[in-house]
């Protein structure tokens, strides 16, 4: 069958985003534009086939999704899109319940990481133990609502599960090692800036960003600025906003961050092959 060819599209595909990563830490648009643009093609056809056209529903919801947390400063442009044909490609042929398997995997491997390389970072600075601890809260509390939801309302339980992951890593994240300080330099282009640096009294004042979006919302806190020179932003540092910095300043906090899409292609390879064990047979995962 045709549709058995998109998901081999996405793991090739993943897996020369992850080369492109790990290389220059950049995803081409060529690439993931090309994904997405197969991804619809296959996921056109397989609605033209099934003539339910309820299914570009999920699949647009999930692209809504993607396209907050990457306006949210969650995932890169690159990743976002990369995820984005991943998602049109696999649900094409494994059905739209493929989308939260997947976004399960992508967490479950990210925490992984995370844990291993937040856990050698913090140790170096005397803070095992406290790392290890949000960490374990986060894992517990999506343990948890997934089994509470799982005994009331299975085929919620791995939505739940996985919402309460992304709350509580989020609440969490203010608490991890999410930034460093790094010298400013035409490197940081693209880099997330962590802080608010602007004028007051005609004195360069900065103002650390809240890393929890959750927070940031709740709180909604004005910058006391008389003038804002550079400002954290979806897109990352600009030319511009290096430029403005080695006016003002020698170091600069940016967001600690990680090539993603080898951790998306780990998480796709554990996904197919949950599905080729049949995992998908599961009510929970089936269409």
């Amino acid at each position: 069958m045709i549709y058995a060819l998109a998901p081999l599209v996405a793991l090739a595909g993943s897996a020369v985003a992850s080369y492109q990563d790990i290389k220059t830490r950049e995803i081409s648009n060529v690439l993931t534009l090309s994904l997405i643009a197969t991804g619809l093609l296959f996921y056109g056809m397989r609605v033209w086939e099934e003539g339910n056209v309820i299914l570009w529903v999920p699949l647009a919801a999930t692209f809504a999704i993607i396209w907050f947390m990457w306006r949210a400063g969650m995932w890169g442009g690159g990743d976002a899109k990369l995820v984005m044909g991943i998602c049109a490609l696999a649900s094409s042929f494994h059905g739209v319940f493929f989308i939260p398997l997947f976004f399960i995997m992508i967490a479950a491997v990210a925490l992984v990481h995370y844990f291993i390389f937040g856990l050698i970072e913090e140790m170096k600075r005397g803070k095992g133990k406290r790392f290890v601890l949000a960490v374990a809260l986060i894992a517990g509390v999506s343990s948890v609502s997934y089994l509470i939801t799982d005994m009331l309302f299975p085929p919620l339980s791995p939505f739940v599960s996985l919402t309460a992951f992304f709350i509580s890593a989020d609440i969490m994240s203010s608490r991890l090692p999410c930034k460093k300080r790094v010298p400013v330099s035409e490197q940081l282009v693209g880099e997330p800036l962590a802080e608010t640096i602007g004028l007051r009294d005609n004195r360069v004042v900065r103002i650390e960003r809240e890393m929890s979006l959750i927070k940031r919302l709740l709180k909604r806190e004005r910058e006391d600025m008389d003038e804002v020179l550079v400002a954290p932003s979806h897109l990352g540092i600009s030319d511009r906003d290096v430029a403005m910095l080695k006016k003002c300043c020698r170091e600069v906090t940016v967001v600690v961050t990680y090539p993603m899409a080898p951790l998306v292609f780990v998480a796709l390879t554990l996904t197919l092959a949950a599905e080729m064990a049949g995992f998908s047979d599961i009510p929970v995962f089936h269409v």
